[in-house]
């Protein structure tokens, strides 16, 4: 009986033992695991925001950035999305045979809009700004910096006011 009793024992020990060992390998994979996406939400954050120097917390950060973002979306209070303004912009700017438009930058901020590019021509810029006028976002469209670039062609400024 006491011999049945140390075995039962010793394979009561063996079996905790081997549990305790199991559950710590699933904690250390899990930590591991852990580190990894951390690691990795980090490379990525680092990848998307290039400017940014000071990374505390990535996951903070980038929770931030997303619902400043989403705030962005609708930059003014008629509500137009900016992938709306994005479209009527590209639309307006169609190249096609005797009209190159390239815009290089577009700044968004209460109800304005500024949008850098090159064009073809000091005709073409003019007529980009015709085609903007007609669209149905933009309440006053202003064309300034306009430039003759050294291999051809004008490079633009436009200032835009959006409608309400």
């Amino acid at each position: 009986v006491k011999k049945s009793l140390k075995f039962t024992g010793m394979l009561v020990l063996i079996i905790a033992g081997l549990l305790f060992g199991n559950i710590y390998l699933k904690y250390k994979t899990l930590s591991n695991e852990l580190m990894a996406a951390k690691g990795a939400l980090k490379e990525a954050y680092i990848e998307l925001f290039t400017g940014e120097t000071k990374v505390v917390d990535e996951l903070y950060q980038l929770e931030a950035k997303v619902n400043k973002l989403k705030g962005d979306l609708e930059i003014t209070s008629g509500g137009i999305s900016v992938l709306e303004i994005m479209k009527e912009l590209s639309k307006a700017g169609e190249n096609n045979s005797n009209f190159s438009v390239k815009f290089n930058e577009a700044n968004m901020a209460e109800g304005r809009i500024t949008v850098r590019g090159e064009t073809d021509s000091f005709e073409s810029a003019n007529i980009l700004k015709e085609r903007l006028i007609k669209g149905n976002y933009f309440k006053d469209i202003l064309l300034t910096d306009l430039k003759t670039m050294a291999g051809g062609g004008a490079a633009f400024s436009l200032s835009i006011t959006l409608k309400k």
